[in-house]
């Protein structure tokens, strides 16, 4: 079924009038379909994107925060200091931004429907709540032990 699927794949790419020129996958099987067929890995260059960590993106996370907490409108009750929310926040989020994005715009959400302007880990704890419909003993924002939480 894979050479049937690349072959469409391949035609997709040569249409004339509305030929695809990019595509985006993410399941990591789709690198090794590329490098199945000579004549995709010739047309194609393949970009992998990790997982966050802290170390590389913890700073640009935060830095994402702050400007989403000043577009709403709410303060920061001081998370943004400490980087084990942030660690969490990536932990959380499976090490996908746009997730820790979503998730954190969620958590906006939940402190403004609160009426209230100034945003703490709570309200990611019932953003993450509300998202994966788990109890306490899974969420990392209220669990101790939030790394071993399969997130």
């Amino acid at each position: 079924s894979i050479e049937v699927f690349i072959k469409r794949f391949r035609n997709m790419m040569q249409h004339s009038e509305w030929p695809i020129c990019i595509i985006l996958t993410a399941t990591p099987e789709g690198r090794a379909m590329i490098n199945h067929d000579p004549t995709l890995t010739r047309r194609l260059r393949p970009i992998e994107m990790k997982p966050m960590t802290f170390a590389s993106d913890g700073a640009l996370l935060r830095k994402t925060m702050i400007k989403l907490f000043e577009d709403a409108g709410v303060r920061d009750a001081g998370i943004l200091q400490i980087d084990e929310f942030i660690k969490i926040l990536i932990h959380a989020s499976v090490g996908r931004f746009g997730v820790a994005v979503e998730m954190t715009i969620e958590a906006i959400g939940e402190c403004l429907e609160d009426d209230n302007d100034e945003i703490d880990m709570s309200y990611f704890a019932d953003a993450y709540a509300l998202r994966m419909g788990c109890d306490e003993e899974l969420n990392p924002f209220v669990s101790e032990h939030w790394k071993q939480i399969d997130t």
